[in-house]
C-alpha cells in the first residue's frame, strides 16, 4: 500500500516535493485562507507546533509564515530528502521531516502539537482511525485539526468511484501512452497544473485512478464520529447532498475543522461512520443521473475485460467529459489539444450525463 502511494505521488507531484516557488505561493494562499477560517491569524503561528503530512511544500510554507515548529511526516522518503536540501545554510531549522506512515503503530513525535494540517491527505489513509489515534496522542486540549477532504456526491468522485471499479494498479503502465494518444505530448515537467488544462487533467486522472485508497466520507457521519471522540466541529458543511453541477470550481472538496475539547479516547468505528460512500448507491432523484447509474452497472463487466490501454482511454475520456469545464476555470492558457466548443457544451450537467451514457453504452 505504502509503495503504491509513493509511486503515484512521485509521478505527478515532483514540483511539490521540490517545493517549487509556484507551489509555495499556492500553499501560502491556501494556508492563510484555512487559518483565517478558524478565526485565527497567521501571526498565531509563532506560538504553534504543527504536524503536517505531505510533500513538504506546506511545511516549508509554515516556516516562511513564522510557525514556531513544523513536523512534516510522509511515507515517501522524497519529502525528507527535499526538506534536508532546503535546510542547508541554516534555513528552515524549525522544519523537522519524519519518513513514516502516520497510520503505523510505531508512529511517535517528541512533543505535543497545537495544530494539525492535512490538506488532501486524510481521505487517502488506509486506516483513518489509527491515524487519528496517533495524532490524538500528541494533541493538547484546545489543539486544532484542519482537513481538506474530497466531497461525496460531487460529479468528479461519481466518475472516480466508477472508474476505480475496473482499473487495476498494473494498468498504470499504459496511462501515459493513452493520455498522449488522446491529447498529444504535454509538458509534464514544467509545473503547469494551473496554467495548462491538459496537465491539470493528467494529474487529476492519474491521482484519482491509481491512488491506492480513496475514501468519500459522509460529512455528517464524520462530524458525528469526531464529536463522539471528544472533538467539536467548527464550520460544518451545510449542504451535504449530492451535486453534479460543474459551474462551481470548488465543488469537489470541503474543508472541516476540529478542536479537541477534553482528554479523550478514539473509539472503534462500530457504526461505520467513516465508511466510504458508494456513489452509485446515493438516492439520486434526477432521471438523467439514474440512467447513467443504470448504464454504469450494465457496462462494468464488459469494461473490465478491455485491454489496459483501452481501459485507460475510457477512464481518461470519462474524466474529460465530466471535469474539463471545471478544469478550464483554473487555467490561464490557450486550449491546445482541447476543443473549446466541446468544453463550453460540457458546462451543462445534463449534457455531461448524456455524453457519459453515450460513451458507456458501447459496452452494454
Amino acid at each position: 500500500m505504502t509503495n503504491k502511494m509513493e509511486i503515484v505521488y512521485d509521478y505527478i507531484y515532483k514540483d511539490r516535493y521540490n517545493c517549487a516557488e509556484n507551489e509555495i505561493e499556492d500553499a501560502k494562499k491556501l494556508i492563510t485562507k484555512n487559518i483565517e477560517e478558524f478565526d485565527c491569524k497567521v501571526k498565531d503561528l509563532k506560538n504553534w507546533v504543527i504536524l503536517n503530512v505531505g510533500t513538504g511544500r506546506e511545511a516549508i510554507t509554515f516556516s516562511l509564515l513564522g510557525a514556531q515548529k513544523c513536523y512534516i511526516v510522509d511515507v515517501s522518503p522524497n519529502t525528507e530528502k527535499s526538506i534536508k536540501k532546503h535546510k542547508k545554510n541554516g534555513k528552515f531549522k524549525n522544519v523537522i521531516p519524519i519518513t513514516m506512515d502516520i497510520c503505523s503503530k510505531e508512529f511517535t513525535l517528541p512533543e505535543k502539537i497545537d495544530f494539525v494540517y492535512l490538506n488532501g491527505v486524510y481521505h487517502h489513509l488506509h486506516s483513518p482511525i489509527k491515524a487519528l489515534r496517533n495524532i490524538n496522542n500528541y494533541l493538547k486540549v484546545g489543539s486544532r485539526i484542519f482537513y481538506r477532504l474530497y466531497k461525496t456526491g460531487s460529479l468528479q468522485y461519481f466518475i472516480s468511484d466508477y472508474v476505480r471499479r475496473f482499473m487495476l494498479f498494473e494498468d498504470k503502465e499504459y496511462f501515459n501512452n493513452a493520455f498522449t494518444r488522446r491529447f498529444g505530448e504535454i509538458p509534464m515537467n514544467k509545473g503547469l497544473s494551473h496554467e495548462d488544462p491538459r496537465v491539470h487533467l493528467f494529474e487529476m486522472c492519474f491521482d484519482n485512478i491509481y491512488v491506492p485508497v480513496l475514501n468519500l466520507f459522509d460529512p455528517n457521519k464524520l462530524y458525528k464520529y469526531y464529536e463522539m471522540c471528544g472533538f467539536s466541529c467548527i464550520n460544518k458543511l451545510e449542504n451535504t447532498n449530492y451535486h453534479h453541477e460543474v459551474l462551481d470550481k470548488a465543488g469537489t472538496g470541503f474543508s472541516t475543522y476540529f478542536k479537541k475539547e477534553k482528554e479523550n479516547e478514539i473509539y472503534d468505528d462500530q457504526e461505520n461512520l467513516l465508511k466510504s460512500v458508494d456513489q452509485l448507491l446515493i438516492p439520486y432523484k434526477e432521471t438523467i443521473i439514474k440512467k447513467t447509474v443504470e448504464i454504469m452497472k450494465l457496462s462494468i463487466n464488459k469494461v473490465k475485460k478491455l485491454s489496459s490501454i483501452e481501459k485507460n482511454l475510457l477512464a481518461i475520456e470519462l474524466f474529460y467529459i465530466s471535469q474539463i469545464y471545471r478544469i478550464k476555470q483554473y487555467s490561464n492558457s490557450s486550449f491546445s489539444g482541447i476543443d473549446i466548443n466541446d468544453v463550453n457544451q460540457l458546462s451543462n450537467s445534463e449534457f455531461i450525463h448524456f455524453r457519459i451514457q453515450k460513451e458507456l453504452s458501447k459496452y452494454t
